[in-house]
């Protein structure tokens, strides 16, 4: 999952062109999310 994450990431930065720091926030809640879907799916 983290693969897809940073492919996300990197698309939001090139191609999109957002700010680092939005990027970062996106960052931090997909992997919240990960987390939260992980502890869920057990």
């Amino acid at each position: 999952m983290n693969e897809e994450i940073q492919s996300f990431l990197q698309y939001l930065q090139i191609e999109k062109n957002y700010s680092p720091l939005t990027i970062q926030h996106y960052q931090l809640d997909l992997h919240d999310f990960v987390s939260f879907y992980a502890k869920r799916r057990h």
